[in-house]
């Protein structure tokens, strides 16, 4: 496992969905640590009826952040998009 200094940029890809997952990346984003993306469940559709869009709290972040949101149907089978990234964590 390597160690990284803190004194190294470190490149993370954030992985988290509901509104616990909030409160980590705001630290990570507020702390200056460079998040290259964000991977979190696809939106949904809820309410009665199913008329109405729910996306995920950590969605709604990270694009007030500006950062490259990522939602795939089934991440352990569409994994491609983090190779562009050259995330390190």
């Amino acid at each position: 496992m390597r160690r990284y200094n803190r004194n190294e940029e470190v490149k993370i890809l954030f992985l988290g969905t509901p509104e616990i997952a909030v409160k980590p990346l705001l630290g990570l984003l507020e702390s200056g640590f460079q998040v290259v993306g964000v991977v979190t469940q696809e939106d949904k559709m809820s309410g009665r009826g199913l008329e109405k869009i729910e996306i995920p709290p950590v969605k709604k972040l990270a694009l007030k952040a500006n950062l490259p949101v990522f939602q795939p149907h089934r991440i352990r089978k569409d994994f491609s998009f983090a190779k562009e990234l050259q995330f390190d964590v």
